[in-house]
């Protein structure tokens, strides 16, 4: 279905998306290897809990990354019945992840919390709590595409804190900097998500108007940081495990993209 759609849009896009798609996949696998190095955390009862968490939160980031993808989609194509499937099919994994979440989180209230990852975690149920509201809005298209990614990624961030306050949980600094590293990695795929709808944006109007072109070259700055952040903080398991899965010919294709992309500001066109 999502194959048929991406069919209708211009070959530039079709292209950004796909290969943009296939990047951002290869670092929803590396990180899921990053968060065993948190094994070692194991041996310490109070932090187990908590460690043990971490990939129910990035499950369900991962999930509402899909989701927000997924509404954007229906939304311009103004309610079609291919892109309503898909995003029907989207919030079924949503809510299973969502439910594992809240199963997880109601059992974390013990005294091995730091009041800081209590607050987190009670900010990010309550926003959890108006995804019903949204959605309501999308399926009714009283939503914008702006609207709805607000509101998605602003649940996405909460979720985030969540990993960073875990991470300080630790008195083991090999430890912290593995939650620091895992944390960095979905900071990138996120902002890889992110340059995945600005750079359709652009590629979909033939043109990057400045705001636009302003914001693609923003989320690939800040996407290096925070692999640079990983780099410095990974294990060298981890380490090689990334260089070997974020690599290939889609990798290459992306780059490629990418440089007609930031080209385009002299150019004025994506061709």
């Amino acid at each position: 279905e999502m194959y048929r759609l991406l069919c209708n849009l211009k070959i530039q896009t079709r292209l950004f998306l796909v290969i943009s798609i296939a990047v951002t996949g290869f670092f929803v696998t590396a990180s899921i290897v990053l968060i065993r190095d948190n094994n070692a955390a194991r041996n310490a009862a109070a932090f187990q809990e908590i460690a043990e968490m971490a990939p129910v939160v990035g499950l369900l980031i991962h999930e509402l990354q899909k989701e927000r993808g997924a509404s954007a989609v229906y939304i311009s194509s103004k309610g079609g019945d291919r892109a309503l499937r898909d995003l029907d099919l989207e919030k079924v994994n949503t809510d299973r992840a969502l439910n594992s979440f809240s199963a997880a989180a109601s059992q974390k209230t013990g005294g091995s919390l730091s009041q800081e990852l209590k607050d987190a975690l009670a900010a990010a149920q309550a926003n959890l709590t108006k995804i019903p509201a949204n959605r309501q809005d999308i399926s009714s298209l009283n939503s914008t595409i702006e609207q709805m990614a607000t509101f998605y990624t602003g649940a996405i961030r909460q979720l985030m804190v969540i990993i960073s306050e875990m991470g300080k949980l630790s008195n083991n600094s090999d430890i912290t900097k593995r939650f620091t590293a895992y944390k960095s990695f979905i900071e990138a795929k996120e902002r890889a998500g992110l340059e995945r709808a600005t750079g359709a944006t652009g590629f979909g109007a033939g043109r990057f108007a400045p705001a636009v072109y302003n914001k693609f070259i923003s989320l690939i700055a800040e996407q290096d940081s925070y692999l640079q952040t990983f780099a410095e903080n990974a294990s060298p398991a981890s380490m090689n495990y990334a260089d070997r899965t974020v690599a290939g010919a889609s990798v290459q294709e992306h780059a490629k993209l990418r440089r007609i992309a930031l080209n385009s500001i002299t150019s004025g066109s994506t061709e």
